[in-house]
């Protein structure tokens, strides 16, 4: 029937249905990371396994996913923004590192990442140059309008 409806727990009424829309866009955010997740760590690869084993492949597989966001994509991300102006895929660093374990050492200490590092990250893990905003763009401005809308109201 052509209907979207959005139940949404902002507390103004203030806010346009294009934020809405620009928002709930954000959401798929969380669809990319779980296929990230299951394409790159093996998620849908554990067959036949005790519950005893499962638990632990799951658990170092999501302490390997935090560690690789949290100690190495994250600050990596602020880092290549800095000296490229290019922005770090979260897709595109995982894929990389899982298929190049062996790059992980090399980018540790994020204050001294060797340059072949970092010229290999921008090559094979940023952001191509499109017209359409990338994740971080759109939430950037997402958190702008919004912030806008609290601003104008107070």
């Amino acid at each position: 029937m052509s209907w979207n409806i959005f139940v949404i727990t902002i507390s103004t009424r203030e806010i346009t249905f294009e934020t809405v829309l620009k928002i709930y866009g954000l959401r798929w955010r969380i669809e990319n990371i779980f296929k990230t997740w299951k394409s790159n760590f093996n998620f849908d690869k554990i067959h036949n396994v005790s519950e005893q084993q499962l638990s632990v492949l799951i658990k170092a597989r999501f302490i390997m996913i935090v560690f690789l966001n949290q100690r190495l994509f994250n600050p990596l991300s602020s880092k290549i923004k800095t000296i490229s102006d290019k922005r770090l895929s979260m897709m595109k660093f995982m894929r990389y590192v899982s298929k190049n374990l062996n790059v992980i050492p090399r980018i540790l200490d994020i204050q001294n990442v060797s340059n072949d590092a970092l010229l290999a990250l921008i090559r094979f893990c940023t952001y191509d140059k499109r017209k359409r905003l990338n994740f971080e763009q759109q939430m950037e401005q997402a958190i702008l309008e919004i912030n806008m809308i609290d601003f104008s109201l107070a």
